[in-house]
């Protein structure tokens, strides 16, 4: 929006998609997984409020898949595919954060299934993890690709994003595994 506005009613998001893609900053075979509706605080800012919120998707009201365990990491053909695992914190505050990890497949063959594995450094307790199913055990982290978003074509990148708490130490992993 380049103005205030009050509500916003019958936005087709599909040209905002079609110049994301012809910038090359999405790719056709990607997924939406989320539409939220609301507004970033700063500082300063007063009397915000989102009253409600509804989405059609595709015209039919359709839902996404049911999130499930992805089989385990296996290749296509060519030899076992590799991946790598980019942690990032993309937001902080006091006593929480946001971070994502991008997973991308270096092989020449797709990656049918991958599994992420991290220590975090400080006390981290993830509370909230999307693009993918988590364990945690102490400081040590198990992410598995879901059954709508474990397969990778070659040089192709998935990103597993969540939010988390800490009482003293927010460290960042020294690595994060992939296989």
């Amino acid at each position: 929006m380049t103005g205030g506005a009050t509500s916003v009613s019958n936005l087709d998001l599909q040209a905002l998609v079609a110049d994301a893609v012809s910038r090359g900053y999405i790719k056709t075979s990607w997924y939406l997984i989320d539409v939220e509706a609301g507004f970033e605080l700063w500082q300063g800012g007063a009397g915000l409020k989102t009253n409600s919120f509804s989405v059609n998707v595709g015209g039919g009201g359709s839902t996404s898949p049911s999130p499930s365990p992805s089989p385990s990491p296996s290749s296509s053909g060519g030899g076992p595919p590799t991946c790598t695992g980019t942690y990032t914190v993309t937001n902080s505050w006091p006593g929480g954060f946001q971070a994502q990890v991008v997973v991308k497949n270096t092989s020449s063959s797709a990656l049918n299934g991958w599994r992420l594995g991290w220590t975090f450094g400080g006390d981290q307790k993830i509370n909230n993890l999307w693009n993918g199913a988590y364990t945690q055990s102490g400081q040590s982290v198990t992410v598995t690709g879901l059954s709508y978003d474990g397969t990778l074509a070659p040089g192709a990148t998935g990103t597993v994003g969540f939010t988390g708490t800490f009482s003293s130490s927010n460290v960042p992993p020294n690595s994060v595994s992939c296989s």
